[in-house]
């Protein structure tokens, strides 16, 4: 019964103050601050809408089902998860400093960064692969009127 009394006083709800409540600290934003992090919003909701778009045009048009258009379909999953993970949490992280898992949220958020951004400077890496190459080779095997040469 001692175990069950001393959790009871650990969760008590009377003991639980906010950051700011402990620090007698007023946390009040500035006009600049509101507006920056309207505009970084707005940039997220950008970034949401128009990668939404282009998955959608993709995975609509039957024409646009080529290799080429997968990898700028998955450039676009990628960057969408950005607009919708990265961003909001490090919105989320600048607008109030009064977080109980401050130091979890950041983790998760650096986390997801380097693992989403990773991924789409990658996906930029294959697009330019795949662009460079068929332009490369089609002129070093093909001749002037399509008569395969060997130029290797």
């Amino acid at each position: 019964t001692s175990s069950i009394s001393t959790l009871s006083n650990w969760t008590d709800v009377k003991d639980i103050h906010l950051c700011y409540q402990s620090e007698n600290v007023s946390y009040t934003h500035s006009t600049i601050d509101i507006l920056v992090n309207i505009f970084l919003g707005s940039i997220s909701v950008l970034a949401i809408c128009g990668n939404l778009l282009v998955i959608i045009a993709i995975i609509y048009f039957k024409q646009l089902h080529t290799p080429t258009n997968y990898l700028i379909l998955s450039l676009a999953m990628s960057d969408l998860l950005v607009g919708a993970l990265v961003l909001p949490s490090f919105i989320a992280l600048s607008v109030d400093s009064c977080w109980y898992l401050r130091d979890l949220l950041q983790n998760m958020a650096r986390i997801l960064d380097i693992l989403l951004g990773t991924s789409s400077i990658l996906n930029l890496c294959c697009i330019s692969i795949d662009r460079y190459y068929p332009s490369d080779v089609s002129q070093l095997t093909f001749g002037k009127w399509g008569e395969t040469t060997n130029k290797f």
